[in-house]
C-alpha cells in the first residue's frame, strides 16, 4: 500500500536494509540531509557504532530495548534465537527463514505489481 501511494507524499526518501549494511554512515547522512538536519561527523559515527548489530543484539538480550520501547521488543521466548527481533543481521537472511514456497509467493507478488522500485524484479 505504501508503494502505491508514495507519489502522494511531498517528500520521500527510500532506505534499504542492503544499503544500510553496505555503508551505514553514508545512509544516516543521506537521511539527515533529506530531513534537512546536520550533525557532526563524529556524532554520526558514535551513534552508528552504538547501533551496530552486535550492540543491538546485546541490548535486546539484556532487556534494554524492552525497557525503552516496551515489551514489543522483548524476545517472544527467552533463549529461543528466532523469537528475537535482532537475529543475524545478514542481507538475504530471509532465505533461511522462509520456505521456498513463501519466497516464490513474494517474488510472484512483486512481479505481478511490476515493482521496479528496488531497481530489479525478483
Amino acid at each position: 500500500a505504501w508503494y502505491e501511494s508514495k507519489e502522494g507524499f511531498n517528500a520521500f526518501h527510500h532506505v534499504t536494509y542492503e544499503d544500510m549494511q553496505d555503508d551505514t554512515v553514508r545512509e544516516v547522512n543521506d537521511v539527515l540531509a533529506f530531513l534537512e538536519r546536520q550533525r557532526e561527523p563524529s556524532e554520526v559515527r558514535r551513534v552508528v557504532d552504538q547501533c551496530r548489530f552486535e550492540n543491538m543484539k546485546q541490548k535486546e538480550e539484556q532487556g534494554m530495548l524492552a525497557q525503552v520501547y516496551g515489551p514489543i521488543l522483548s524476545p517472544g521466548k527467552v533463549g529461543e534465537e528466532n523469537s528475537r527481533k535482532v537475529r543475524r543481521g545478514e542481507v538475504g537472511g530471509f532465505e533461511d527463514e522462509l520456505s521456498e514456497k513463501d519466497i516464490r509467493y513474494c517474488n510472484e507478488r512483486l512481479r505481478a505489481r511490476q515493482n521496479t522500485f528496488y531497481g530489479h524484479l525478483p
